[in-house]
């Protein structure tokens, strides 16, 4: 089966003026390894991947991902959690495409509503970002994710974030609460 055939029958977990995310399948590998932007290849570097099929693999075959198209059924992100040891929060990634600049109006809307969408089975998650891009840090902030701490660790200088949910009781550390008489 060719990509457009798959494309064609992709599963549509949520639409928005056409753009759609659906759930990363081993089809996607090729295209989203051809299309990452800059910022995207230079981040994953950063991280110690040289090979961004590598990465993407791994995401596969280790992760929640999910696939973002316009539209034109373009790629345009590929986001989703990486969970590490049990308890705690899952770590929120996105992997952004060379048509980002093109579609961050959609890529913003998308990504809300994929976060809507972890908040349904998740109590927070984390994510961190390096200092240098600005637009992806308010992006974030945006999405609900607040900075907790400026890492700086094997010349890589990064903001953490969390983001609990907002719809579930109790995920706030009790103990800072304030006390009401």
């Amino acid at each position: 089966m060719d990509s457009k055939s798959f494309i064609q029958n992709e599963k549509r977990l949520m639409e928005k003026n056409g753009a759609y995310i659906t759930p990363m399948k081993k089809h996607h590998i090729s295209e989203i390894t051809e299309n990452i932007c800059k910022e995207s290849l230079e981040e994953l570097s950063h991280l110690g991947w040289q090979n961004p099929l590598n990465f993407v693999l791994a995401i596969y075959e280790m992760s929640e991902g999910y696939v973002c198209r316009n539209k034109n059924k373009e790629f345009i992100f590929l986001s989703g959690l990486t969970f590490r040891k049990e308890g705690d929060f899952p770590i929120f990634f996105s992997l952004l495409s060379n048509k980002i600049r093109k579609n961050k109006y959609i890529a913003f809307k998308m990504g809300k509503a994929l976060v809507n969408f972890f908040d349904q089975t998740e109590l927070g998650m984390t994510t961190q970002i390096s200092y240098k891009y600005t637009s992806m840090i308010h992006t974030a902030a945006l999405l609900g994710f607040e900075p907790i701490d400026f890492v700086s660790s094997e010349n890589r200088e990064y903001i953490e974030f969390v983001r609990c949910n907002p719809n579930k009781i109790n995920v706030y550390n009790n103990s800072l609460r304030p006390i009401s008489h």
